[in-house]
């Protein structure tokens, strides 16, 4: 399995999921919302955000649709002790139950009019939706119901509590069968095969397999020595999924017997489930929603990559596993004007005879100091007994100073070798008072850098061991503006787009005359967009009739013109050849009412135009609309975190282009645009590239109004506590508008600025 997408909504974790339909899922977060996705080939999208709770919402089900609910009902329980029950077309509760005096842990569907909540409370509640009531309270555990079970038969009912125990339910009596032991931890997951037979998780770092009506052992899968949260599998048990602590996410082939643990860029992974597709669903700590597939060229949704932090992740891993790192066989210094392939690629280049590491940054457009490499670890700090470290009156494998304070003394974090990572980053945080939000962060630098033959590149977001020279080598790349560096959206996958396009082509029908000449002719469209040479008439001609396409099939051909726009001929061409149906196409598309999919790339496209003469001409000419849709496109209830990097790619584009172009009321107003929609971007980078473009835009105009919220909400950027590396860049780009633009600083009451 791979990553293929994902896509951050919530705001904290992401604690619970349950499956709606083939296509929808919801998730529940630490944020106090749910969330109702949609899922398709093509995109993973929010429909819909679900308030009600007051405290984290940590467990959710879906009613089966009846006559009197024609779209189900949704459920979910938080740790306010609430449980809320929701028409699926509402984003408040239909009403709300209370009866548990402790957080709901648990919900599972009985009936279309019945279903069972567990809780911290030791207790199990029936209720009836129609009455909304408790119809039966079981209390049989002596720990927190972390799980409940109702097997398809609607024989049996299964319940996972922290007393270590399973309990068996003959339903509907409710007579308990049996009390199964053996897990030597809380229990926090089951799942349901064939044959009486189930699965459960524990916090011991095992999955065991039972049958419920022996009250047997058939099995145990010793994972790890972590946590595991939740677990689901098919019926036939051909595939099972588990997740947990240490950012663990494990898939059991069941025919194979073949296991495959995957690390992910999260410190917990709270819940998993398989779909449909047999695609799986992992809800994380970062407040990621990933998803994963066995086939990922066949399965994938999107035409460009959305995340590929599993890869970044291996990929340091590989790089820092290298124990002989030859110098000279290193690029040189030239490497560094050719762009990365992705956002967080790392390269290794040769400087003054040294290693010297950087990563590439789509938000900058451009490869960011990382730092010196070293060598191996190993080779650096000797770990026999004769090389041991003293501090404090104790032996040490390793010393490291840690800076993760501005301004503040370094701190000696010291690790013996063998120590759980978790314990020593755990002490070294309460010795120095130092809130444990620094946990993962630090318990990541000790195994990278503890680890065998590892080499020490320290890319983590906290500051360390970096001389003073690299230190102030770092720190100024912090100053971002203003920059003359246009954003540029160049992935392409060639076969995704021809893929698509041959099976859109097929549902439109009529804009190619037989299914025998679809791929040839897409094949014309594709090799136009990929190359440097003045397509044909014939072929633009094509490409104008696939702007017609339906706003459903549309997509792939937005993103094929995308690809189009960053050659310098397919860019001029296009521009005059299809000036007015792709000026209308452009408008329709970039209207809040489409797709986002839609959206998004029609929104690359303007950034890649502008790149060319004739781009660029073909933006001033559509400026005013352009601009129009801008102001409120940020207002989109939901946004995905590619909408909101292409808005603000565009908006520092245009900014560029303008201050190039001497256009300095446009300029002013595209800054008003930036300041207007700054509170409304929030996601990952994006924020970071609407500053920088902002900045840019400061530097250039003698006047700047901005009414007074907006100069509140940069100060609160300026303040920033969060201490990664976007965040510090974010704080510092900020803190640096604010002092340069007081000068040219009017106060507006009203909304001129926006």
């Amino acid at each position: 399995y791979k990553i293929i997408k994902a896509v951050k909504q919530h705001n904290s974790d992401v604690r619970g999921v349950c499956l709606l339909s083939n296509n929808q899922f919801l998730t529940t977060s630490r944020d106090t919302t749910s969330i109702i996705w949609e899922y398709d080939e093509s995109e993973v999208q929010p429909v819909r955000t679900l308030v009600g709770h007051t405290h984290y919402v940590c467990s959710c089900c879906f009613i089966r649709q009846s006559s009197e609910h024609p779209e189900g009902l949704i459920i979910t329980g938080g740790n306010d002790s609430i449980i809320c029950v929701y028409n699926p077309s509402n984003i408040e509760p239909l009403f709300k139950l209370k009866g548990h005096t402790n957080a709901v842990s648990a919900l599972t569907e009985i009936s279309q009019n019945t279903f069972a909540s567990g809780s911290w409370d030791t207790k199990i509640m029936i209720w009836e939706i129609t009455n909304k009531k408790c119809t039966t309270v079981i209390q049989r555990h002596e720990g927190s119901v972390f799980a409940i079970l109702l097997f398809s038969s609607r024989k049996i009912m299964l319940s996972a509590s922290g007393d270590k125990t399973i309990n068996v339910y003959s339903w509907p009596e409710l007579d308990v069968l049996r009390m199964l032991t053996g897990h030597d931890d809380c229990v926090r997951g089951l799942a349901e095969l064939c044959n009486d037979e189930f699965l459960s998780c524990s916090n011991d770092g095992t999955i065991r397999k039972w049958n419920a009506l022996t009250g047997v052992m058939l099995a145990t899968i010793f994972i790890n020595g972590d946590f595991l949260y939740s677990i689901d599998s098919t019926k036939d048990g051909s595939l099972t999924v588990s997740c947990g602590e240490n950012s663990c996410l494990v898939i059991i082939d069941g025919n194979s017997g073949q296991v495959q643990t995957m690390k992910l860029p999260s410190l917990t992974v709270w819940s998993v489930r398989i779909l449909p597709s047999t695609d799986i669903l992992a809800c994380c700590s970062d407040g990621y929603v990933r998803i994963f597939a066995a086939n990922p060229i066949s399965q994938e949704p999107s035409l460009e990559i959305v995340d590929t932090k599993d890869e970044q992740v291996e990929e340091l891993k590989e790089k820092n596993g290298q124990e002989n790192l030859d110098v000279a066989e290193l690029p040189g210094a030239e490497a560094l004007t050719k762009p990365g392939l992705r956002d967080g690629q790392i390269l290794l280049i040769q400087e003054n005879g040294k290693a010297v590491c950087y990563q590439w940054s789509e938000a900058f457009f451009n490869w960011m100091y990382i730092g010196d490499v070293t060598g191996s670890v190993e080779n650096n700090q000797e770990t026999d007994q004769s090389n041991k470290i003293m501090f404090e009156g104790k032996e040490y494998d390793y010393l490291f100073d840690v800076d993760l304070r501005d301004g503040g003394p370094l701190l000696k974090l010291p690790y013996l070798k063998g120590t759980d990572p978790y314990e020593a980053a755990s002490e070294f945080l309460r010795k120095h008072n130092l809130p444990f939000g620094y946990l993962s962060e630090v318990i990541n630098f000790i195994r990278r850098n503890t680890a065998p033959a590892q080499s020490a590149v320290s890319t983590s977001s906290i500051q360390q061991l970096l001389s003073p020279e690299e230190k102030k080598k770092k720190d100024s790349q912090m100053i971002l503006f203003p920059t003359d560096q246009y954003v540029v959206f160049s992935f392409v996958d060639e076969i995704k787009i021809k893929g698509k396009l041959i099976e859109f082509e097929s549902l439109v029908k009529g804009s190619i005359n037989t299914d025998e000449q679809a791929g040839i002719e897409m094949e014309k469209i594709i090799k136009m967009a990929l190359s440097d040479d003045t397509p044909p008439d014939d072929v633009l001609d094509l490409l104008n009739k696939c702007l017609d396409w339906p706003h459903a099939y549309i997509y792939p051909v937005l993103d094929l013109i995308r690809v189009a726009m960053t050659h310098e001929a397919p860019n001029s061409r296009i521009c005059q050849y299809l000036n007015i149906h792709l000026s209308k196409v452009i408008i329709t598309y970039i209207e809040p009412t489409c797709t986002q999919i839609n959206n998004m790339l029609t929104l690359k496209i303007l950034s890649n135009m502008i790149l060319y003469t004739q781009g660029q001409e073909f933006m001033l000419q559509h400026i005013d609309s352009i601009l129009k849709t801008l102001k409120i496109l940020p207002l989109r209830e939901e946004k995905t975190v590619s909408l909101e990097l292409a808005i603000s790619s565009l908006i520092l584009n245009l900014v560029i282009m303008l201050i190039k172009k001497n256009e300095i009321g446009y300029l002013t107003e595209t800054l008003g645009v930036a300041l207007g929609s700054l509170s409304n971007i929030k996601q990952k980078d994006a924020p970071l590239r609407l500053l920088i473009a902002i900045g840019t835009a400061c530097n250039r105009v003698d006047k700047i109004y901005m009414i007074p919220s907006t100069k509140n909400y940069l100060e609160s950027l300026a303040k920033l506590d969060e201490n990664d590396e976007v965040s510090l860049k974010i704080k510092t780009t900020a803190s640096k508008i604010l002092e340069g633009i007081q000068p040219k600083l009017l106060i507006s009451k009203g909304s001129k600025a926006n």
